[in-house]
């Protein structure tokens, strides 16, 4: 049996069992479908908090490059940040 064949084979293997899985987490008698659905959701959360949290960086990057701008174009005084 070449290489080619062994892949393939494995391949094969791996999208059933996958499909059997699948369909496994998918009933809604699964007594893990609780922890699966949970899991999920604090995934979901911390996608989301990473997400906020990269806006927030884009927004302060954004802010010095239009200062630097600002300092670059002849006032070479850094504004300052009112509180």
């Amino acid at each position: 049996m070449n290489e080619l064949m062994k892949s393939g084979l494995w391949f094969v293997a791996g999208v059933v069992v996958g499909a059997v899985g699948v369909n496994y987490a998918a009933r809604q008698d699964n007594p893990l479908r609780g922890v699966m659905v949970g899991t999920l959701a604090q995934g979901i959360a911390v996608k989301e908090k990473v997400f906020t949290s990269l806006e927030k960086a884009k927004e302060n990057v954004e802010d010095m490059v239009a200062e630097a701008k600002h300092v670059q174009s002849g006032d070479r005084q850094v504004p300052e940040k009112s509180k």
